[in-house]
């Protein structure tokens, strides 16, 4: 499945592996609990459902989405693209998103 991490870290966007197991989430954001935001129809970004624990200065994103407006995410991200025609590419991710350090 086409999937991109959301680096705030190393302010990047990565292609990465995943197979589709839920449980493997967690591992990519290295996060202990995750939640799901659409991006659009069948494009989602998963992150760290426990990020308002960390510290404001942490590394964050931020991205435009549909319902929430500009939105900050502290750590990393996971954009996946569940559509069979994966239209969502790195260059669309980067005109919804930016980085930010606190």
């Amino acid at each position: 499945m086409k999937s991109w991490l959301i680096d705030p870290y190393d302010r990047v966007i990565k292609p990465v592996d995943y197979d589709g197991n839920w449980q493997k989430i967690a591992i990519i954001i290295k996060a202990k609990y995750f939640e799901m935001h659409e991006i659009s129809k069948g494009e989602d970004l998963y992150v760290d459902e426990e990020a308002m624990l960390f510290k404001q200065t942490d590394p964050a994103f931020y991205i435009v989405l549909p319902k929430l407006r500009k939105t900050r995410f502290i750590g990393y991200g996971l954009v996946v693209n569940n559509r069979i025609t994966n239209r969502f590419g790195i260059s669309p991710i980067t005109s919804i998103l930016s980085f930010d350090h606190g």
